[in-house]
């Protein structure tokens, strides 16, 4: 039973390679649906065998296993009390890293704890490395323009530059040790089957520098940059005569890397286009202005995990519109825990790095030698630093718990200690709860995974191209089937694609053609979309777009009643969102078509106040004030909208009378 919960578990990072244009989120759900079947599977096996030996490979009373568990039960916390708790647990398909899923991580981690030896670990390492070329490559065509001698920023198969470069940073690390470990190995039996496999895994990390560099994530070039520096800096402290050296001449190589590379970047244009953009640097910094609003909103449990865009919203920075308005994480894991578990969820994750610091690496240091040591140091070191701008995801997760399992193994072999807790009644009792409630029936893995990739895959007919999509009164039919499906899961994009699409339905200059069907299909899927805005009240973007169409079929057809209800929702929405100059404009629109040009101005001088130097307030602000009879501010108003952009609307209304 040992062995099959083994197969399972190697088969898990298979699911990497996983790529389906099937499913809604293709580099994400097929991954994280095939993970969590694999881990139910194994986990299931893995109790079994519990029962059959009674015994386990792990106290719950090891430092890195408590920490772990500490994190988890932060979280766990934290997303009861937090403001959405079903989101935070099950969250959605596009991230998929709510609580149901870091159980899965958590139960990954624990296995490898009981069943894993270090050659097994070895065995997993060597899988990372066989797989990684492909991960990193797949689809690399489509990032090169030869004729322009350009690249773009590679996706591979797991859709995400900075997930490539995080990626990457953990199969340098493990495949180095793995190298390492070889040689020794090979010291001491002459195995020339060992040098041929280092060979290997040396092309392939060669192979894969490339890859990391073409992800052009900074957060991923800078950790690996501060993670060598402190690999030299061990090297020089406790490194033997040679390994001394080879820090020296590493700290020059360094140093004229650094000089070399500054002045390629000062003098050509060499830095891709990302790099150099420090409009995204800006919308990073105030995000992590928005995530420190909401650690201080709720300092000790947070809003709860995933939802962080509550927080963002709740202290959205005006500096976002018309860039990126829209953000579920804050792109740096420290500011966004303190946001979506508090000081308790914060402390909870340092800790574990407090434990690794504290009572393994000592033990490595000691034991190891430094060049092999120092990749303890460094890998950490690195993931801490990137997800310093970064945050985690399906590979990121179950690579740190690899490392951590790995090392956690390494300290007990070289302190031989036989970490094997004996003792059925408690230990035995305690995980088969566990795995009771986890797996208690057939029914939890329907309901969380079947049910769920049933909806995925139903969901992408609503996302059809225009010339294919159904008219209104059949695409209700498909978001009434997808709504009647069982499960949280997937039910906020299944509820945003609904109100986009009442939104382009309710904006379409074929509204007067509509078919008596497609109105009531209009009318049924703002009744749908209004029910979903009381069972998730904390997303935001809904009050938009339901806003905005109800705003459109009251401007069209002269209806006030859809105006007064539009009106409502938008201010809704500024309340729990202040300062989006997107709701604001169409609030606007909506009073000045219910003629309170008095509000209407109010909200124009507003977005003016928010941010001058965009033209739509002025231009507001100055056909407003004409309405009202102040016909020299409205021209000043104007004028300056034209200053901002000469191509403004505004030049119409200023030769209006």
């Amino acid at each position: 039973m040992r062995t099959l919960v083994k197969i399972l578990l190697f088969l898990s990072i298979f699911s990497f390679t996983l790529f389906s244009a099937d499913l809604f989120f293709p580099y994400i759900t097929g991954k994280i649906f095939a993970f969590r079947f694999l881990i139910e599977l194994a986990f299931a096996a893995w109790i079994f065998d519990i029962f059959l030996r009674k015994s386990v490979r792990f106290r719950f009373s090891e430092p890195i296993v408590r920490a772990v568990f500490l994190f988890f039960g932060a979280l766990a916390v934290s997303a009861f009390f937090g403001v959405n708790p079903s989101f935070s647990f099950w969250s959605d398909f596009e991230r998929s890293e709510g609580l149901f899923s870091f159980l899965h991580y958590l139960a990954f981690f624990v296995m490898l704890l009981d069943v894993f030896v270090l050659d097994d670990f070895y065995r997993l390492i060597k899988a990372f490395l066989v797989i990684s070329p492909l991960i990193a490559y797949y689809n690399f065509s489509s990032y090169v323009n030869i004729e322009k001698y350009a690249f773009g920023r590679i996706n591979g198969l797991l859709g995400n530059p900075s997930y490539i470069a995080t990626f990457l940073i953990f199969v340098f690390g493990l495949g180095i040790y793995l190298i390492l470990k070889n040689r020794e190995i090979f010291r001491s039996t002459k195995d020339v089957f060992l040098i041929g496999e280092n060979i290997l895994w040396c092309l392939i990390l060669l192979i894969n520098v490339p890859a990391f560099f073409l992800t052009q994530t900074r957060g991923a070039y800078i950790g690996v940059f501060v993670a060598i520096i402190a690999y030299l800096a061990l090297l020089a402290r406790r490194g033997a005569t040679g390994e001394k050296r080879m820090a020296k001449y590493g700290f020059v190589v360094l140093a004229i890397l650094f000089i070399v590379g500054g002045a390629l970047i000062l003098k050509t244009n060499i830095l891709p286009s990302n790099l150099k953009d420090a409009g995204s640097l800006f919308a990073r910094f105030s995000t992590w202005k928005a995530a420190w609003g909401g650690f201080v909103d709720r300092p000790l449990l947070g809003y709860g995990p995933e939802n962080f865009n509550v927080a963002f919203d709740r202290h959205y920075d005006p500096v976002h519109s018309g860039v990126e308005t829209w953000f579920d994480h804050a792109h740096n894991l420290l500011f966004e825990l303190l946001a979506v578990a508090g000081i308790i969820g914060f402390v909870a994750y340092l800790h574990i790095f407090y434990a690794l610091f504290r009572d393994y690496l000592p033990v490595i240091f000691k034991k190891r030698p430094t060049v092999e040591a120092g990749l303890f140091l460094a890998i950490p070191i690195a993931y801490f630093v990137q997800n310093l701008v970064l945050f985690d995801s399906l590979t990121s997760y179950v690579l740190f718990f690899t490392f951590l399992a790995l090392t956690r193994a390494i300290v007990l072999k070289e302190t031989n200690v036989q970490m094997v807790q004996a003792s059925p009644s408690r230990y035995s009792v305690a995980v088969g709860t566990v795995g009771i409630v986890f797996f208690c029936a057939p029914f939890f893995g329907m309901y969380a995974n079947v049910f769920a990739l049933q909806k995925n895959i139903y969901l992408l007919e609503t996302f059809l191209p225009p010339k294919q999509s159904f008219p209104p009164s059949t695409k209700i039919n498909v978001y009434k089937q997808l709504f009647s499906m069982p499960g949280f899961l997937g039910r906020r994009e299944i509820s945003t694609a609904l109100a986009n699409d009442v939104h382009v339905w309710s904006s379409s200059n074929n509204l007067d053609r509509f078919s008596k069907e497609d109105f009531e299909a209009l009318n049924e899927g703002i009744n749908i979309s209004e029910e979903y805005l009381v069972q998730d009240p904390t997303h935001i973007r809904n009050y938009y777009l339901l806003g905005y169409a109800y705003s459109s079929i009251g401007g069209h057809f002269k209806d006030r009643n859809a105006l007064v209800r539009g009106e409502a929702i938008l201010k809704k929405a500024d309340a729990l969102s202040p300062g989006r100059i997107e709701f604001l404009e169409v609030l606007i629109k909506n009073l000045g078509a219910q003629r309170k040009y008095d509000e209407a101005l109010k909200y124009s001088l507003e977005i003016i106040k928010l941010r001058p130097d965009m033209e739509a307030g002025h231009r507001f602000a100055g056909v407003f004030y004409k309405k009202i009879g102040e016909l020299e501010k409205g021209k000043k108003e104007l004028n300056k909208a034209l200053l901002i952009n000469p191509s403004s609307s505004a030049a119409t209304f200023l030769n209006e009378n």
